[in-house]
């Protein structure tokens, strides 16, 4: 929102990827009308209010278990970020480490 970019995926007043939307998008929850997402910073966007960060927990988390510093990446480069950055995000590792590491961020 802070580039001002009206979601590319907004069709006919709904979002057009619901089922397979992004997790930034996930944690958005907003109960106002859909026609003020298509500018969000001019409307009055009511989302629910959230008991924790979860995409800053998930960056957090991200930078503890790589070393490396984490990014959100705007959805409308996220599949040249995406092919980019293929090898780093097909790594794995520990989904019990990395579990605990999103609460961990969460709750602080």
């Amino acid at each position: 929102m802070a580039l001002k970019l009206t979601c590319p995926f907004l069709a006919d007043d709904a979002c057009s990827i619901y089922a397979e939307r992004p997790f930034t998008c996930r944690q958005y929850l907003v109960t106002s009308p859909p026609k003020l997402c298509e500018a969000p910073l001019d409307n009055a966007v009511k989302p629910v209010p959230m008991p924790a960060t979860f995409a800053t927990a998930m960056l957090e988390a991200g930078e503890a278990l790589t070393g490396r510093a984490q990014y959100t990446v705007p959805l409308t480069l996220a599949l040249d970020y995406a092919e980019a950055s293929r090898m780093d995000i097909e790594k794995s590792g520990s989904a019990k480490l990395a579990f605990e590491e999103i609460v961990r961020s969460a709750l602080k």
